[in-house]
């Protein structure tokens, strides 16, 4: 095994998971700061939550792709067998992290690319915001549970090191 080339590897791994939870921190500390702010119009906090989830977008989805693809050369110090081998590990902080990690895509492309354009388009078409509090209360919802998977990915990450 090249050493160098799996700490740079590994390396850049950490940092694009810290991208990550900590856009994903940031957007959810932002959006509810600005929801409480009742000096402004709830149509203007709402266009403001949007184009700031749209900016960090931009940010928090490569650094999504980046740290899968670096976790899945990760996988190889784990299970030399590859991917394939997972279901017969023994290790489950490995498996529960992976698993976590499925979820976490799964509910940030549905959140992504379903919840929040419905939301925007809401928004954007100037519809009551009382009929948009179904969607954003779902957004809220997933939101949270997209964090608290992601953090606890960070803490079985460091688990691996102690099984």
């Amino acid at each position: 095994m090249n050493y160098e080339l799996a700490a740079l590897v590994l390396g850049i791994h950490i940092a694009a998971a810290a991208i990550w939870v900590g856009g994903v921190v940031s957007l959810g500390v932002l959006s509810v700061a600005i929801r409480g702010f009742k000096g402004l119009d709830e149509g203007f906090r709402s266009r403001l939550i949007v184009h700031l989830a749209q900016r960090l977008s931009w940010v928090i989805w490569p650094a999504l792709l980046v740290a899968i693809l670096t976790g899945l050369y990760n996988l190889t110090w784990y299970l030399p067998g590859g991917l394939s081998s997972l279901p017969s590990s023994t290790n489950p902080y490995l498996v529960a992290k992976v698993g976590l990690v499925g979820l976490v895509v799964v509910l940030s492309a549905f959140h992504t690319l379903t919840v929040s354009p419905a939301i925007r388009r809401g928004v954007v078409s100037g519809m009551d915001p009382a009929r948009l509090r179904r969607a954003r209360a779902l957004n809220g919802i997933l939101g949270a549970v997209i964090l608290v998977a992601s953090l606890i990915i960070l803490f079985l990450a460091a688990a691996l090191q102690f099984y």
